[in-house]
């Protein structure tokens, strides 16, 4: 009676394909023996049941999943440069108790020219133009006098806030401690 021959299986190095060099292995004794070579993946793309429940257990989160559940938006800050968009969603909810999404938030963020130099001015230019979550202002000027409800107001130069009767509201958070405004505020009239 004579042996049958196994097939010659093929690996290729497509993603999730198993990788690295294949390696022939040998059937019944040195040289291939009856069932001739068979090449088989060096290392193997599977994950073992244990595995996969640990990495089941500890899923990534990212900061915004934790600051959302918060009363104030966050707009992604916490991925892109948004704070000045975000400051004006805040405004927006802190005076007329409108709330828009984090998605209205970055669209604004990207209409305003999307990056770390963008000035309130152009933010607030965009603002007049597109609206944020269908929303727009009647006017917006820079403040001279006292802060109030809703006002945009820069801190350490490179960062805005909407000020409340709790100080300023920053990471989805009313900001604590001391903090000093950089000169510029802004003050947003929602009043349509």
């Amino acid at each position: 009676m004579s042996a049958k021959r196994q097939p010659v299986r093929k690996v290729t190095n497509k993603p999730g394909g198993g990788g690295g060099a294949p390696r022939k292995a040998a059937r019944g004794g040195a040289g291939g023996g009856a069932g001739g070579p068979i090449l088989v993946s060096m290392r193997s793309t599977r994950r073992s049941p244990r595995t996969r429940q640990r990495h089941a257990r500890a899923p990534k989160r990212s900061a915004a999943g934790l600051l959302a559940c918060g009363e104030w938006v966050t707009g992604y800050n916490d991925e892109a440069p948004t704070c000045l968009a975000t400051a004006i969603a805040n405004s927006l909810l802190s005076v007329t108790g409108l709330r828009v999404t984090d998605d209205d938030v970055l669209l604004l963020f990207r209409q305003s020219g999307g990056g770390h130099g963008v000035s309130v001015a152009d933010s607030l230019a965009a603002l007049a133009t597109h609206g944020i979550g269908g929303h727009r202002p009647a006017s917006y000027a820079p403040l001279e006098g006292a802060l109030g409800l809703g006002d945009i107001v820069g801190l350490a130069g490179t960062h805005a806030a909407c000020f409340t009767e709790n100080g300023p509201v920053s990471w989805g958070a009313t900001v604590s401690g001391d903090w000093e405004p950089d000169g510029e505020a802004w003050r947003i009239d929602w009043a349509a």
